[in-house]
């Protein structure tokens, strides 16, 4: 038998945050939808899964390894078995790019506990 559960939270930065997409410098001054994590997670008994959904434009290869890794340590999921994607929402999490947001190291840290 195959178990699965789904999971969401609310991952909306706070206003002023810098939003990414577009490569100008655009700063969050409202909230028009907020922003979540999406999870689905199987367990057949012997293997557990997790793929998770961010409302961002792309996850950072930093962000993706800290993540899986700290999935494994709270679930005990392998961090092989862990896989990310971002929904490519131009009014996203913000996360670095050449010409416009930069990213906030503590709603990255705040993310990550969120996320897991």
């Amino acid at each position: 038998m195959i178990r699965c559960g789904f999971y969401e939270k609310e991952i909306t930065p706070p206003l002023g945050t810098m939003m990414p997409g577009y490569y100008a410098v655009r700063v969050a001054t409202g909230v028009l939808d907020k922003l979540y994590v999406k999870a689905f997670v199987t367990d057949d008994g012997q293997t557990q899964t997790a793929i998770l959904a961010f409302d961002a434009v792309e996850l950072p290869n930093h962000f993706c390894e800290a993540l899986a890794a700290r999935i494994e340590k709270q679930t005990g999921i392998s961090a092989a078995n862990v896989a990310l994607c971002a929904n490519h929402t131009h009014l996203g999490i913000p996360f670095d790019e050449p010409q416009g947001a930069k990213e906030d190291p503590e709603f990255t840290a705040m993310l990550l506990r969120l996320a897991a």
